[in-house]
């Protein structure tokens, strides 16, 4: 039997001696792997990675998806090759920090819609007549595909389509044509807005089936010496496929110069008195023949001076105007007249020209009290030995209203709807006879127009320089060479568009290491919209070097939380898309493993301190034996 005494010295009296440590796991670096997008299967596919911080390396690995090859796996920006339509591909982006702690991983999707290859075909080349295209078909089935010819440039070949959304469409080459069109065939699924384009050439060697040279004529004898026509033959083809109409001489007074043999239209010159046979000879697969055209040139008698007048366009904006002065050009050659004739608007009193055959005449009995446009002609007629020759130029004087305004949209500033990018501006004027407008301010320099003319109310614009607030200015005045009385007006509103933004990712979290104040935020490039970063939350108000660049420099740094957002703007009607990301600036680690104590055996609660964010702590204890934690 254990006495009292005894049983006493068995009960252990333990000091315990423990250590605690505190160990920080950091991750000073942050990734973004952008956002989750759509393309066409004919479109690059480029991952835009930004890196945040201090990073030790970084690498693109493909999750999911058909196998495709990443070009640069360790860059944080990579083309991927090999990705095929109607698939939805996941790539993962991880960074190794600069404390080799790595770093939270980020992914994003892909989704790559299916559009059929456009081929359009081989090149045709051939005489006037029919044929038929030989593009590729697709599938119809789903409805949102469609496929169309456009004639790209200029179309020489005179090409007309049986079926402008047939692949297979026929085709005719008008034989007043000659030369090359270029055809595109477009396949396009008008709900994923995929296109693709392929183009062929179109090539008409030309010649009318019959070889005409145009019907005979006699020439004016107004000239003095020589004189010179234009010829006016069948299309005969310029060269291609060995097709060609040439203009030759074959009678006349003298050899006259063709100035370009093979043009069915050419000018001769050199031409006197006397009759001329030209042929036009027609040859090559398509068509041959030839003909021939008679022109007569009578006896020569003199010249005619061009008549040309000073001002063409006289404008008055004073009603109690009721004169003016008209000028003319001096006749050059002896025994010419001139005469002024009223031909347009309100018929004047006679003798409201004062002096008709004078060059320079005034004009009176003029009414300006309403919008009005009087129309003059001059005309300068052949002497003695010529007075069947006669040359002619007009001139007009305006009356417009005194006054010149212009409002737009009656003054108010107009706001479009999300995504509308096409507006029709409404005006109104007053006096004046000419409108432009200017863009003069825009969220690009792409988006700015110089001074144009306007057309008629509404003023349709396309703006397409992005969102943000656009400044159109229209200008209201009057055009002319003399202008009486007529002032400017203008006008100036502000158009604010709204497009859908580009999503937000201000990339993962990152923990700096201690001591390290300054680290780099990792946002996602923007397309659309502005993006801007602001601190939310924090032990102090951070330094952000710009806070309208994605990956921005944090300077300033304190022990504890940070929250910085990353918000993506894109117009007043537009939704703001925004995200967070935390930035943790640990405290050095102070461990406090609680006040000594002896204890009996037995079980024992410990009073360590708690462990900041990012920091763990580990018990230790010397001896250990017996001791179980």
């Amino acid at each position: 039997m254990i006495s009292r005494k005894e049983r006493f010295k068995v009960v252990v009296f333990v000091l315990f001696l423990y250590l605690s440590t505190f160990t920080i796991n950091a991750q000073n670096c942050s990734v973004n792997a952008g956002v989750d997008f759509t393309i066409c299967e004919t479109e690059t596919l480029t991952l835009n990675g930004v890196l945040g911080g201090q990073i030790a390396s970084s690498l693109w690995v493909q999750t999911s998806g058909p196998s495709t090859i990443i070009q640069n796996p360790n860059n944080a920006v990579t083309d991927v090759t090999g990705i095929v339509g109607g698939n939805v591909y996941t790539f993962e982006l991880t960074a190794v920090c600069g404390d080799t702690v790595a770093a939270n991983s980020q992914s994003i999707s892909v989704t790559v819609n299916p559009i059929p290859i456009a081929n359009a075909g081989a090149d045709i080349e051939g005489c006037p007549g029919t044929y038929n295209l030989q593009a590729n078909s697709f599938d119809t089935s789903s409805g949102d595909v469609i496929g169309y010819w456009m004639v790209l440039g200029s179309n020489q070949a005179g090409v007309t389509f049986s079926d402008k959304s047939s692949p297979t469409s026929s085709i005719t080459l008008s034989d007043t044509s000659v030369g090359t069109t270029t055809l595109r065939w477009t396949i396009e699924n008008t709900k994923t807005n995929c296109i693709t384009e392929d183009t062929m050439v179109v090539t008409n060697f030309g010649g009318e089936p019959i070889a005409i040279a145009g019907p005979d004529k006699t020439l004016s004898n107004c000239y003095m010496t020589t004189t010179s026509t234009e010829l006016d033959g069948s299309i005969g083809g310029d060269g291609t496929g060995s097709q060609i109409g040439t203009w030759s001489f074959v009678s006349g007074p003298n050899v006259p110069n063709i100035l370009d043999p093979n043009d069915e239209k050419t000018r001769v010159t050199g031409l006197i008195e006397g009759v001329y046979v030209f042929r036009w000879t027609v040859t090559g697969p398509c068509a041959t023949g030839k003909d021939e055209v008679t022109i007569t040139v009578p006896p020569a008698t003199q010249d005619i001076t061009d008549a040309v007048v000073k001002r063409r366009n006289i404008r008055f904006c004073d009603p109690t105007v009721t004169t003016a002065v008209l000028k003319g050009n001096v006749p050059e050659f002896a025994g010419e007249t001139v005469q002024w004739t009223q031909v347009g608007g309100p018929t004047l009193p006679p003798g409201s020209i004062v002096s008709p055959n004078s060059p320079t005449t005034q004009v009176i009995n003029l009414d300006g009290s309403s919008p009005k446009v009087y129309t003059f002609r001059y005309s300068i007629i052949g002497g003695a030995s010529n007075s069947n020759c006669i040359s002619r130029s007009e001139t007009k004087i305006h009356f417009n209203k005194p006054s010149v305004t212009i409002a737009i949209n009656n003054g108010n500033d107009m706001v479009l709807n999300l995504d509308q990018t096409v507006v029709n501006v409404p005006y109104s004027i007053k006096g004046g006879n000419r409108t432009r407008y200017e863009i003069i301010a825009a969220p690009d320099p792409s988006g700015l127009v110089s001074l144009q003319n306007a057309g008629q109310s509404p003023l349709r614009l396309d703006l397409n320089a992005g969102p943000g607030v656009y400044t159109l200015r229209m200008v209201r005045d009057s055009q002319g060479d003399v202008l009486t009385g007529c002032n400017l007006a203008s006008d100036e509103i502000n158009i604010t568009v709204s497009l859908s933004p580009t999503d937000s990712n201000a990339g993962s979290d990152s923990v700096l290491d201690c001591g390290q104040s300054s680290t780099s935020l990792a946002g996602n490039p923007v397309s659309v919209g502005i993006a801007t970063w602001s601190q939310v939350s924090g032990p102090n108000t951070a330094v952000i070097s710009d806070i309208n660049i994605p990956n921005p420099t944090v300077t300033g740094l304190i022990p504890g939380e940070y929250v910085f957002r990353y918000v993506v703007f894109a117009g007043p009607n537009a939704p703001v898309s925004s995200s967070d990301t935390k930035v943790t600036y640990a405290t050095p680690p102070v461990a406090d493993a609680g006040p000594d104590d002896s204890i009996c055996a037995g079980t024992y609660q410990l009073q360590g301190n708690t462990p900041e964010p990012g920091q763990t702590g580990k018990w230790t204890v010397n001896p250990s034996a017996g001791i179980v934690f």
